[in-house]
């Protein structure tokens, strides 16, 4: 699935209706909004247009979903081990 780098929420102002849907989603990048609840939910907020509902309670416990039961998408927040994944990587340039 390609991803839309959501770190900001000014980044969401160019993607339109349809691309979200051809992108297969959207995806938040690394632990930007993971441990952050206001990045997290500004993001969510402007999403609102693809009917992206933000439980305010569950961002604040940073999730695991933070979209509310009637939302048309859901929003996850899951949690990143970047050092692993980067270790990963590493190990398997060096093999």
């Amino acid at each position: 699935m390609p991803i839309a780098p959501l770190h900001e929420p000014r980044n969401l102002a160019p993607i339109k209706n349809g691309d979200a849907a051809e992108m297969g989603g959207l995806d938040g990048t690394a632990g930007v909004g993971e441990n952050a609840a206001p990045v997290c939910g500004a993001i969510c907020r402007a999403c609102k247009w693809l009917g992206l509902e933000l439980d305010e309670t569950a961002n604040q416990r940073h999730g695991p979903r933070i979209s509310t039961p009637d939302s048309r998408v859901a929003a996850y927040v899951i949690k990143a081990d970047e050092n692993l994944m980067i270790a990963r990587h590493a190990g398997a340039m060096v093999t």
